[in-house]
């Protein structure tokens, strides 16, 4: 996992938060600072910060991270790759080249070691999934890092929704549910996704022996 600050050079080089990147997936996630409001934030964060969501997932950090590198739908991006040494487009690599800037803010970003990560955004990691086991009737069992476990049911969170039916449909599907990288959620091998806070509208607590909890196959997060 490599960390980044996410700083505003506008607001006196103000910390807004920090960009996750899991190199072995190749996926980016972001925690914003609780005191951080929806005009101080990355624009693009600002609808989950007016919901009170302050840990991105990959989707959007995603889409924070590709408004600040060159676009891969760029007309000479060919010779820009060899100019760089680059075999394919790479948005950890160009990232890298812009420092995180671009023209339309202030921002940018600064490499840290994971020690420098302040207090509060530590205990939010605490609070990652640990584990997942996959049950009957399209129920998970999730396990936190806290010691935390909770039953989910995939079913009622994705209603109707028809991006995650093929997950309910096909029960080999379903049992490819796994952790996230980083402990964010859980996905599959496709494009299913749920971000931690939407695992816990509708869960049950479930109050597991150690025994119980040590035993369970473990599927830990991706680095």
């Amino acid at each position: 996992m490599i960390v980044f600050e996410i700083r505003d050079k506008a607001q006196q080089d103000l910390l807004l938060g920090y960009l996750f990147y899991y190199e072995r997936r190749k996926r980016f996630f972001s925690e914003i600072l609780g005191g951080v409001d929806e005009w101080s934030a990355p624009f693009i964060f600002s609808g989950h910060i007016k919901k009170g969501i302050y840990s991105i997932d990959s989707i959007w950090s995603m889409k924070f991270v590709r408004q600040r590198i060159i676009p891969p739908d760029r007309q000479n991006l060919g010779s820009i790759l060899r100019e760089n040494g680059l075999k394919e487009y790479d948005e950890w690599r160009f990232l890298q080249l812009s420092k995180g800037r671009c023209a339309q803010d202030e921002l940018y970003l600064r490499k840290i070691s994971n020690q420098d990560i302040l207090p509060e955004i530590k205990k939010r990691l605490e609070k990652k999934v640990l584990d997942v086991m996959v049950l009957g009737q399209h129920k998970v069992l999730v396990f936190l890092k806290n010691g935390e476990s909770r039953i989910v049911n995939v079913q009622k969170l994705c209603g109707d929704n028809h991006v995650f039916g093929r997950v309910l449909r096909e029960e080999d599907v379903f049992r490819n549910v796994r952790v996230s990288p980083g402990g964010n959620g859980m996905s599959d091998l496709s494009a299913f996704f749920f971000p931690i806070h939407f695992c816990f509208n509708g869960t049950e607590n479930t109050f597991l022996s150690s025994s119980l909890r040590n035993n369970a196959p473990l599927c830990t997060p991706s680095r």
